[in-house]
């Protein structure tokens, strides 16, 4: 029996025939960065296929990083990209961390654990719940004709 993991917290279970070759390629490749944080202003200083962070904000921009549970050292990938909008003009008060909620609701580390408190004060910090519904908002319909909501921290952001 063969385990795949997939998507958040899936498995997919198969039993394949004996003559199967099978190999394992989950592990990545390639070394752990030394400065995750210089990594992520570095990579939002210069994206694939689209402008510099500074070319794509202004001052008094209400910014909303929307994170994902399981980000590998989310303090460092948070303060990294905190950093990049504040050297972008963007304000502290105007940077909204938009948290996916934690499995049994145990977050690992505060996301904010590697800013200077002075800044860590100002970012705001959310977590999404699904269920509430007074902090979603109508996005569109699905093909099926159904309401797809998004987070109104998302969906008022600049």
């Amino acid at each position: 029996m063969i385990q795949l993991r997939y998507g958040d917290g899936q498995v997919l279970r198969i039993r394949p025939p004996a003559e199967s070759t099978v190999a394992d390629f989950g592990t990545p490749r390639g070394r752990p960065l030394d400065d995750p944080a210089a990594a992520v202003a570095a990579a939002l200083a210069d994206p694939l296929d689209f402008p510099p962070l500074q070319r794509a904000t202004t001052p008094g921009d209400r910014v909303v990083l929307a994170v994902d549970r399981g980000v590998p050292q989310l303090d460092a990938v948070v303060a990294g990209a905190v950093h990049a909008l504040l050297d972008s003009r963007v304000l502290p008060e105007d940077i909204t961390l938009l948290l996916a909620q934690e499995e049994n609701g145990i977050r690992r580390s505060p996301p904010t654990a590697a800013l200077s408190a002075e800044i860590a004060a100002a970012v705001r910090v959310v977590e999404h719940d699904p269920q509430n519904r007074a902090d979603l908002t109508y996005l569109a319909a699905s093909k099926e004709n159904r309401p797809i909501y998004i987070h109104r921290q998302l969906f008022d952001a600049d």
